[in-house]
């Protein structure tokens, strides 16, 4: 779907479509989700924000899947807020905004999680790799960048909302 969207974006004719690479997602499947584990709410996050181009085309998601992200978020972000997982939290709030729905309820909780420096807490690196050797205001950056960025975005849809000008 990225690669679909970023040849549609800059107006060339690719191997790839939205309206043939959707029905393939877990969200066109099962818009009727009722629980997610991480991997199943990082595809949805994703379906969605390359469907609507971040939401500028709430319409380029089918109607069954926006009405599903739109009623449905705030409970699913709930979920992972109580696992402490800010990163999906800010995502399923700023899926909803993609979507054409509201997502005030976010704010709140990304408020209450934010450090005095601004950063939002992410989940963590699951490569030790990635952490050899690094000094612990690096580890820092790389454990919360993604999250902080999340949750920036997510205000802003919030806040401002998505519709390019």
């Amino acid at each position: 779907l990225a690669l679909a969207l970023a040849w549609r974006v800059i107006g060339l004719a690719g191997p790839w479509s939205e309206e043939r690479l959707f029905p393939l997602t877990g969200l066109a499947k099962n818009s009727q989700i009722d629980e997610m584990d991480e991997g199943q709410a990082y595809s949805l996050t994703h379906a969605v924000f390359f469907m609507t181009d971040f939401g500028s085309r709430p319409a380029g998601l089918p109607d069954a899947a926006r009405t599903s992200v739109v009623s449905n978020a705030e409970r699913w972000a709930a979920a992972f807020e109580r696992r402490a997982n800010h990163d999906l939290y800010a995502e399923l709030a700023l899926a909803c905004c993609c979507a054409g729905g509201e997502a005030a309820w976010a704010e709140g909780g990304l408020r209450a999680v934010q450090a005095a420096d601004g950063m939002v807490p992410g989940p963590g690196l699951r490569s030790p790799q990635l952490l050899a050797g690094v000094t612990a205001e690096r580890r820092r950056f790389l454990e919360n960048y993604h999250t902080t960025l999340a949750a920036i975005m997510t205000s802003l849809a919030v806040t401002v909302g998505l519709e390019r000008r």
